[in-house]
């Protein structure tokens, strides 16, 4: 005969409401913003050779537009967190186990649906903006000179219809959105590896910037590895979660997604230390840049 243990009758709606898991996404949040504020208030030298391809970016340097993605990611894990804490009920009503009973939502509320909505709504642009910093990274943005800014603008109109597309499907467009964060990543990781062997400048920034996105991508693969054994889906079954690594129960202790908040707050710190090493001088020209190319 089975044993249920007290974890087993939590996810009572689908959700998981645990305080680990929300306040590391508040904090996801204020590393994001912390972050900006850091950048804005103690302006870092531009970093000398400037790159070749850096007249070509001029206009919207990678530093901006990690400025906008960290702004946005801040917005999309607070809303991850109030899910989580406030607006938790994945389903209403919710199904209690292992008695497998109907739990009606508290105090009249609804599901987390418009909370997920918003959520990918904002999750849209900014997954996309890494594409075009990923681009000016490479140092191939010199190669294609009047691409770049075509190329920024395409990821803007994505990113804007990833987001009208989340915010239409709600639940249904968390995987889409989720590979496609995916993709972005490694794109930024393999891409700003690139940039160091195509000009040889910027080279901490973009290793920093690069192993940050590969540390995410590593946790991003811990939370949906083990998502099947420590996830609501795990406690509603027969067998419960004899095979999570964890101890959290939807309601208390740590699980998947709080490990991943984890790599995602390590992650956010080491790209709010990269950008400081990837300004780039804009009163520097192209004549400029060959100049102090050749004094370097």
């Amino acid at each position: 005969m089975l044993s249920f243990t007290h974890g087993r009758n939590l996810y009572r709606y689908d959700a998981d409401e645990s305080p680990a898991t929300y306040v590391t996404n508040y904090l996801i949040t204020a590393v994001c913003w912390l972050g900006i504020a850091a950048f804005l208030l103690l302006k870092p030298k531009p970093q000398q050779p400037s790159p070749p391809s850096a007249a070509a970016f001029a206009r919207a340097p990678p530093t901006m537009l990690l400025l906008i993605h960290l702004g946005l990611y801040g917005i999309v894990m607070l809303i991850g967190g109030l899910g989580h804490q406030v607006w938790k009920h994945n389903k209403c009503p919710g199904i209690e186990m292992p008695a497998n009973v109907s739990v009606p939502c508290p105090d009249g509320g609804t599901d987390n649906e418009p909370a997920i909505q918003s959520y990918l709504f904002f999750l849209g642009p900014c997954e996309f903006l890494l594409f075009p910093i990923s681009i000016a990274l490479s140092g191939l943005a010199g190669k294609c000179h009047g691409a770049y800014l075509p190329i920024l603008v395409v990821a803007l109109v994505l990113g804007l219809a990833a987001g009208c597309y989340g915010a239409a499907m709600g639940h249904d467009g968390f995987f889409i959105l989720g590979a496609l964060l995916a993709l972005n990543y490694l794109t930024l990781t393999v891409l700003s590896l690139v940039g160091i062997c195509v000009d040889g400048t910027l080279k901490l920034g973009r290793a920093i910037v690069s192993s940050s996105s590969l540390l995410l991508l590593v946790g991003f693969g811990i939370q949906v590895l083990y998502s099947p054994s420590c996830g609501s889906e795990a406690y509603f079954s027969a067998e419960g979660i004899v095979d999570c690594p964890f101890d959290g129960d939807g309601v208390t202790g740590i699980n998947h997604n709080f490990v991943y908040h984890v790599f995602e707050i390590i992650s956010k710190l080491m790209l709010v230390v990269g950008m400081r090493f990837l300004v780039v001088d804009p009163a520097d020209k192209p004549g400029n840049l060959e100049l102090g190319q050749q004094m370097a």
